[in-house]
């Protein structure tokens, strides 16, 4: 058989598959203690109750596919994830970046999503050389390290992501603190300028108040408590400033808008300081490409008329 024929087979069990899942006569039937918790009154008091848990993300684009394989497929990762996750080079900052990025997701499931990806890699690079009889050890080791950027790169994507939205929050955070102090100049109590300043911020830091703010009315807790520890989930200094900035007023009764005025400043300060430090450090790194393509342009310039001299010197000598 060819490497398309496999590739049609494998199309039509997935199809088969499919089709199969969707009839009810092979859908899972509930269990008994399913069923029972019908007639549980505690149990339908909890359903009703205001949840904000965040959905769990799909492996695979197929609801029955993803139901079959998630089990298998966390199951099969747990040593890497031990390895790779736990004790290796991406450690705790992958849980952290994952409950911001991707609540819900936990570490088994994102270490199967790397081994999805490494091995489609994997296998459609041997796919595309089997079918040229190019199975050779370079070609397999060019498919092993394809497999291994297909592994890594939703580690890559997540990271990006993760830095993606601190630089968002870090340049939200001036224009919310300084909504936030125009509303407490106006003579409005905090919570009430959250929730003025929170669904008009569209940003991050704008969802995460927005947030707070819904989470304390369903759980009838200070709002401030939910700020806080999303904002050391986020890891952002400036953002853990900014909330112990608002607890410490809340607390003491001290005046909030000077405050907030003053650390709205100090943020854009410490904006343009980095947007320096980076141009400046894109003027050093120009260096190396700069002498890298002068270098050669010199040589010629200088070297090839003085040779050219010394040879018509010496050969009409």
């Amino acid at each position: 058989m060819t490497a398309l024929e496999v590739g049609l087979f494998g199309l039509a069990l997935i199809g088969l598959y499919l089709v199969l899942s969707s009839v009810p006569l092979f859908q899972p039937q509930p269990s008994l203690e399913q069923r029972l918790r019908r007639f549980d009154v505690g149990a339908r008091l909890h359903r009703q109750r205001p949840t904000f848990a965040q959905p769990v993300p799909a492996l695979l684009p197929w609801a029955p596919l993803d139901t079959a394989l998630r089990p298998l497929l966390e199951d099969l990762v747990t040593p890497i994830q031990r390895l790779v996750l736990r004790d290796g080079v991406f450690g705790s900052a992958v849980e952290r970046e994952l409950k911001v990025v991707h609540p819900g997701m936990s570490r088994q499931a994102f270490a199967a999503r790397q081994v999805l990806w490494g091995a489609a890699a994997l296998g459609l690079f041997l796919a595309v050389f089997a079918s040229h009889a190019q199975l050779d050890a370079v070609h397999l080791v060019v498919s092993v390290f394809a497999g291994a950027f297909g592994f890594l790169l939703p580690w890559l994507l997540l990271r990006r992501v993760a830095r993606t939205r601190k630089r968002r929050l870090l340049a939200e955070l001036p224009h919310v603190a300084r909504l936030l102090a125009l509303g407490m100049s106006a003579g409005l109590p905090l919570d009430v300028a959250l929730a003025h300043v929170g669904p008009r911020s569209h940003g991050p830091l704008g969802q995460l108040i927005d947030q707070g703010l819904r989470l304390s009315a369903a759980a009838n807790t200070p709002m401030l408590v939910h700020l806080a520890s999303r904002a050391e989930l986020e890891d952002v200094p400036e953002l853990s400033s900014f909330v112990g900035l608002l607890q410490a007023s809340h607390a003491q009764g001290l005046p909030l808008a000077p405050s907030l005025e003053t650390l709205a400043s100090t943020l854009e300060q410490r904006a343009v300081t980095r947007l320096l430090a980076t141009a400046e450090r894109g003027t050093i790194k120009m260096l190396f490409p700069l002498a890298l393509v002068l270098t050669p342009v010199v040589v010629v310039v200088t070297l090839v008329p003085a040779l050219l001299a010394l040879y018509a010197l010496v050969r009409g000598g």
